[in-house]
């Protein structure tokens, strides 16, 4: 009977695992990423003034802060959609490197500063600059 004692306390332990496992890891939880396939990944996006130029100030959604690096294409076409027909809007290649760039290493900032004035300079380079390439 000591035997079947500890073995029901081991299978006791396991359960107690498997149920609170669960409980904190739900089937459902994907890291960030559920029900983000289609966004929206951009919850707001304003022109302001800085350093006497402007800037696109963007607040991106929770989806677009999970957003894997290298799959932001339909991230940024959001963002482009939204803000590319302003007379601030120009060097969309270098403003795509800022935006991936603040994906790989900023994407927990509030906001992501996008600025069309600064070089496209690749996206290394940008990425090296800390998303703020001279």
């Amino acid at each position: 009977m000591g035997s079947l004692g500890g073995d029901m306390k081991r299978i006791g332990f396991v359960l107690l695992v498997l149920f609170f496992g669960m409980a904190i890891f739900p089937a459902s939880a994907n890291n960030g990423h559920s029900n983000c396939r289609h966004g929206p990944y951009i919850e707001s996006g304003k022109w302001i003034k800085r350093f006497g130029k402007m800037t696109l100030a963007v607040v991106p959604t929770k989806c677009g802060r999970n957003l894997h690096f290298g799959k932001t294409n339909e991230a940024f076409n959001e963002l482009k959609r939204k803000f590319g027909n302003s007379p601030h809007w120009y060097n969309t290649k270098g403003m795509r490197n800022q935006f991936d760039c603040h994906v790989d290493i900023a994407r927990n900032k509030d906001k992501w500063n996008l600025d069309p004035y600064r070089k496209h300079v690749g996206y290394r380079a940008t990425k090296k600059a800390g998303c703020n390439p001279q």
